[in-house]
Order: C-alpha cells, then structure tokens, then sequence
C-alpha cells in the first residue's frame, strides 16, 4: 500500500512537471513569434520609405534635365548680347578712328595753308559735333541710356555756341528740339541697377537651398507587458502596429515639388540662377529691356521654389525694386541733327 501510494505521487509529480513545461515553451514560443512580426513589418516600412524617396529624388532629376534646353537658350541669348556689346565697342573705336583721321587730315590741310583758320576751325567743330551726335544715337536707342545722350547733346550745343557761322542754326534749331523731347524722358540709374545686379549674383552662392523629405528614425520602445500576457492575436497585432508607427516618421515638404537634392544639383542651381541674373544685366545694359524683365522674372520663380532663408527673402525684394525701377519709357527720335550734319557741306 505504501509502495502504490509513493507511486502513485511521483506519476502525479511527473504529469505536473510535463504540464509546466509545455505551457512555458508555448509562451516562449509566441512571444519569439511576437518579435519575429515586428522585425518583419519593421522591414517592408523601411522598404517603403526608402522606396518613396528613390521615386521623389528621380523625379526631381527628371525636372531638372527636361529644362537644360531652356538653359541652352539662355546660353545663347547671354552669347548674343555679349556680342552686340562686342560690335557697340568697335563701332564706338571706329569712330574715334575715324575722328583721329579727320584731325590729322586737318592738320595736314593747315601745315599746306590751303585753308583759313575759320575754315579749319569749323572742320574740326563739324567733326566733333558728328562724332557727339553719333555718340547721343547709340546711347539712345541701343543702350536706353538717357543721361548719356543729353550729355552728348549738351556738349554739341556748346559747340555750337563758340562756332559763330549763321549757317549752322538749322542744326541748332534741331538740337534744341531734340534736348527738350530727352528731357522729357524719366532717367533711369543703368550703372546703379547693373551694380545691384551684380551683387546679387555674388549673394547667389550664400543662398539655401529647399531642404526635401526628411526621414527622422526612433528608438524602439519595449512591448508593453500586458501585451505578452495576452493570447488574442488580434489585439496583439493591434499594439505591434501601434508601436510601429512611432518608430519612423516622415516630413515632407509643404509644396511637394523639392526633394533633397545632391551637391552637383545644388550647384546646378546655383549656376543657373547665376545665368539668369547675368543675362538680366547684360539685357539691361544693351537696352532689351523684354530680355531683362523676362530674365528677371524667372530668376524671381527660382529663387521661390528651390531657395528658402533670410538671404532669399532679401535678394526677392532687391529683384522687385530693381524691375520696378527699370521702367523704360519711350526714347524719342533724335537722328535728325545727325542726319542734317551729315549733309552739311561747308
């Protein structure tokens, strides 16, 4: 009896132990498999951040080659205007040639005495005055430059005032005209907005550029313990998914259209807005003032979408002032006096 009894314990200790065993695996088991969810889930969410921002940055690539052609044009336009500035100097050393030659021309005629002093005086004013004329022309209606021409007008009235021929007061007539209609024109500061412009060229590389998608990564915090305690799986998939949304967060950018952008893009940027500023003060300077506006406004569009920062808003405001100063009104005709002494015979 007591050998069935001892027995009979040690089958009931047996059982226990079994027992015991079998719940303790099965709750290692599920919480291995808990683990095994998250590292999962953990893993196609990174996918797919990273995925997201491969799209985001070949898109913005993409944007950027299909307006190389525009940059191409814009080359070309800044090649023109840089020789048209070319072909305004020569003609500008053509003319002093040309004036050089009349004087020695002059001085020959007076060293043979074929001509009175008068005579020779009047020559050389005729010359001048031709030469000033031509001057006040190009400075008119090739470069806008509105001081420039009432300068040349002003020293060809002068001239005239010191050479005493009655034959000369049509063309005096004509200046006086022609003075009133200049003054009549609001001057406009070329070489000031040209500086302006330069230094906002020289600001380009100072700028920031728009910061894209920014992927902030956090610590993985521990389950919950009630979690492991449970056995309805679909509250613990619940949780695992609670938890996994804070462990990445993602910021975008409010207008959708800048992703983070390598250096040689960021210097892509700055290189053509730096074009863009060029050719403004290149049209400025040879008085196209469609070219400078145009060139203007797609700086300003620019520096709205792919720059943020203090020194943006700063080179916007100095941008409109500028396009706001540069109103180009009509400049007047005033190749008649140029025309007239160019038929005169003395």
């Amino acid at each position: 009896m007591e050998n069935a009894s001892k027995t009979e314990s040690t089958q009931e200790d047996i059982r226990d132990a079994e027992i015991i065993r079998e719940t303790s695996a099965s709750s290692s088991g599920n919480k291995g498999l808990k683990i095994f969810i998250i590292v999962v889930l953990l893993l196609l969410l990174l996918h797919a951040v990273s995925f997201v921002f491969w799209w985001q940055q070949g898109q913005q690539i993409r944007n950027i080659e299909s307006q190389l052609p525009a940059i191409e044009t814009l080359n070309d336009r800044a090649e023109r205007l840089s020789d048209q500035l070319e072909s305004q100097q020569t003609s500008m050393q053509a003319q002093q040639k040309q004036l050089d030659s009349v004087q020695e021309q002059l001085t020959e005629l007076a060293a043979q005495q074929s001509l009175t002093n008068a005579d020779i005086r009047l020559r050389w004013a005729l010359a001048e005055m031709e030469y000033l004329l031509n001057m006040a022309n190009q400075r008119a209606l090739l470069s806008q430059d509105v001081r420039g021409a009432r300068t040349a007008l002003d020293l060809v009235d002068k001239i005239l005032e010191q050479t005493p021929d009655y034959r000369l007061l049509p063309l005096r007539e004509l200046i006086a005209e022609e003075e009133l209609a200049m003054a009549a024109v609001r001057e406009v500061d070329i070489a000031g907005i040209a500086v302006e412009l330069q230094s906002a060229i020289d600001r380009v590389e100072k700028l920031r550029v728009v910061s894209g998608p920014q992927v902030i990564s956090t610590s993985v915090q521990l389950l919950d313990p009630e979690m492991e305690k449970t056995s309805d799986w679909r509250h613990a998939a619940t949780e695992i998914w609670q938890q996994l949304r804070s462990l990445v967060v993602i910021r975008h950018q409010q207008d959708g259209e800048s992703a983070v952008l390598v250096p040689e893009q960021r210097y892509f940027l700055y290189q053509n807005l730096k074009l863009q500023l060029q050719t403004a003060r290149f049209a400025l300077l040879s008085g196209q003032a469609d070219v400078f506006s145009d060139s203007i406004k797609t700086a300003q569009q620019w520096l709205e979408r792919y720059f943020v920062g203090d020194e943006r808003d700063a080179v916007l405001d100095l941008l409109t002032e500028l396009e706001a100063e540069y109103r180009v009104a009509e400049i007047p005709d005033i190749s008649a006096s140029l025309r007239w002494i160019q038929g005169f015979k003395p």
